[in-house]
């Protein structure tokens, strides 16, 4: 199919300067943070496999994905570091472990599974542990979760590269109340002497609201692609990297009273193009 057939209709144009720009505008935004840029659902749609090898180029050395596929993907295109913060079936972790992707851990079982993994494939596995604090998706419940945590970095084959939070965002005192469980486990395990990583919590909204909990690394998604500019007062550092064209077909004039398309709920007030 000829560029001239595929842009017959509609098409989306993505800019992988501004994509470049913007994740070089978020590490500026966090001095001496990790931004972690997330192409999960294919990019948010922009399409992962331009996109991945476009931020690795920027400087990007992890990227961030939902589930096991999309981390297969981003490997293939591009070297940076991936890691799967959703489910991942029992069935890929052995793949997982040969080819170096970080799996998230979200109870116990799951490590046990990988350490098995890693340790029949003479590997050592890195992995990040999800904390619960409130969000409610996945991860383990911050009440017992240093014990469960020391417990996994005992495992063989296992290295605990990070843990990590998501914040539901529904206010300040939530938040608030969400980043106090997580660093309480945090702090439970420094005082075990237990190895955990890095620490991060934060998307692209919680960057920008709260700096005081950038810790070791953010996870930027919209950021990236420019949609969280509404939150921020310097849109022009995030500008949105794609624009959808259409191409116009016919222009009508439609006389004054008459309706477009159905009902007829609002006529036009006056005659228009």
């Amino acid at each position: 199919m000829t560029l001239e057939q595929q842009t017959a209709r509609c098409w989306a144009e993505v800019d992988l300067d501004l994509i470049r720009h913007n994740f070089r505008t978020a590490r500026e935004q966090c001095p001496g943070v990790t931004v972690i840029p997330v192409i999960k659902a294919d990019a948010y749609g922009l399409g992962a496999a331009r996109v991945a090898p476009a931020l690795w180029q920027a400087g990007a050395d992890v990227l961030a994905v939902a589930e096991y596929t999309e981390a297969l993907e981003a490997q293939s295109v591009c070297p940076a570091q991936v890691l799967v913060m959703g489910y991942t079936h029992p069935a890929f972790y052995a793949d997982a472990v040969e080819k170096g992707i970080l799996l998230t851990v979200i109870d116990e079982e799951t490590a046990r599974q990988i350490s098995q993994a890693a340790c029949e494939a003479g590997k050592t596995a890195r992995v990040h542990v999800k904390i619960d604090t409130g969000l409610h998706r996945l991860g383990l419940n911050p009440d017992n979760a240093a014990e469960i945590v020391e417990r996994i970095s005992r495992l063989p084959g296992l290295k605990i590269a990070g843990l990590f939070t998501h914040l539901a965002l529904r206010g300040r005192e939530s938040d608030d109340g969400q980043m106090a469980a997580f660093l309480g486990v945090a702090r439970a395990l420094g005082e075990k002497q237990v190895d955990f990583g890095m620490l991060h919590a934060l998307d692209s909204i919680g960057m920008l609201l709260y700096p005081e909990y950038r810790l070791d690394a953010v996870r930027a998604g919209a950021w990236i692609y420019g949609s969280a500019n509404r939150h921020f007062p310097e849109p022009e550092k995030c500008p949105l990297a794609v624009r959808v064209r259409a191409r116009i077909a016919q222009l009508r004039w439609v006389k004054a009273g008459q309706c477009l398309g159905y009902d007829d709920e609002h006529p036009l007030k006056r005659d228009s193009l």
